[in-house]
């Protein structure tokens, strides 16, 4: 972990970390959340290239897709789900 923070340290990337409060057993969130830790993972063992710096509207448009996909797959394991 401290090897990540030096890292960052280097390149003069700021870090904030924000306790989330649970939504534990909402389908789309619990999906997101497990997705984002892997792609974490993923960035932390080279497998994943993070950008440097990621515009608001760019995080706006990532976060809108995000909650797109959630909201689609709670859509489709859902008895009466159907395209949205």
């Amino acid at each position: 972990m401290l090897g990540i923070c030096e890292q960052l340290k280097d390149i003069s990337c700021v870090v904030k970390l924000v306790k989330i409060l649970g939504h534990a057993g909402i389908t789309g969130n619990v999906i997101a959340d497990r997705e984002a830790k892997e792609a974490a993972k993923k960035i932390v063992t080279g497998q994943l290239k993070a950008l440097a710096k990621v515009s608001i509207d760019d995080a706006r448009k990532l976060s809108t897709e995000i909650a797109m996909t959630s909201w689609q797959r709670q859509w489709d394991e859902h008895s009466k789900g159907r395209k949205t």
